[in-house]
């Protein structure tokens, strides 16, 4: 097992210190994963509150910095080479953040995300009419139709009788069609 020199691993606390990502630490100083989260612990039972910068949240802070500068999604997408789905998620991210509404309580579950999306995104309602106005069309359409059925069934029933009257007289029942 290698040990590292102090003036290593003190460099390395610093740079954990200062927010760094793992991944800078482990290309800078050719350390590996494991060694580095190690030595993050070590710190944190020493009693410093320590913590990594994600590589993600690095890039929301870029694109929400984007965002500020007002560039479109399509400029975010040219600029980042990001998935669309990501994109729009984080302008949706970033537009609740603007309009200071609180955030969503971690733990509380979330409608609309999705098994690929974090918890506590919240996603931008489509327009789409609220579900009681739809209940109440959908309720009109199927009286409308229950209607037009009961038309066409007493319209049948009548002709129905009209062809038995017909038929009983010894006339020749109609079908409707004339004959040539």
């Amino acid at each position: 097992m290698e040990r590292y020199p102090d003036s290593i691993r003190n460099a390395v606390y610093a740079l954990m210190r200062s927010g760094v990502t793992v991944e800078e630490l482990e290309e800078q100083f050719g350390l590996g994963h494991g060694t580095v989260y190690k030595w993050l612990y070590k710190l944190r039972a020493d009693g410093e509150d320590v913590t990594f910068v994600k590589a993600s949240d690095r890039l929301r802070a870029k694109v929400f910095a984007r965002f500020d500068s007002g560039a479109s999604v399509q400029a975010v997408l040219d600029d980042f080479k990001l998935c669309r789905s990501t994109v729009f998620r984080m302008r949706d991210e970033y537009e609740l953040l603007a309009s200071g509404a609180p955030p969503v309580p971690s733990g509380v579950p979330v409608s609309g995300a999705g098994k690929d999306e974090p918890t506590g995104v919240v996603r931008r309602q489509l327009s789409e009419p609220p579900k009681d106005a739809l209940i109440k069309q959908l309720k009109v359409a199927l009286a409308e139709k229950t209607m037009e059925a009961d038309f066409f069934r007493s319209a049948l029933r009548e002709v129905k009788a009209q062809r038995q009257q017909s038929s009983t007289s010894g006339a020749m029942p109609s079908t409707g069609r004339s004959s040539r």
